[in-house]
């Protein structure tokens, strides 16, 4: 038996909750190495999640920006 058949038949006998990890998986494998490992993090749900609140915060006008360093620190009293 070829190893793509033996796989195939593994996955048909997965309840759908683990063939949707064995997919995640796949989708893994085939994209690692279009993203340099040192970026990896950037693609994780917890970082997703925090450039959302991030792009969030500057739509809703949270983020101050600063004309140099100076600036930055009499603001935080530094």
């Amino acid at each position: 038996m070829q190893i793509k058949e033996a796989a195939k038949e593994m996955i048909d006998t997965l309840p759908s909750a683990e063939t949707k990890e064995v997919l995640d998986f796949i989708c893994f494998i085939k994209t690692r190495k279009a993203i340099e490992f040192d970026q990896l993090y950037f693609w994780s749900k917890k970082w997703q999640v925090e450039i959302k609140e991030s792009e969030k915060a500057i739509e809703e006008g949270e983020v101050r920006k600063f004309k140099n360093v100076s600036e930055m620190r009499g603001h935080f009293g530094d």
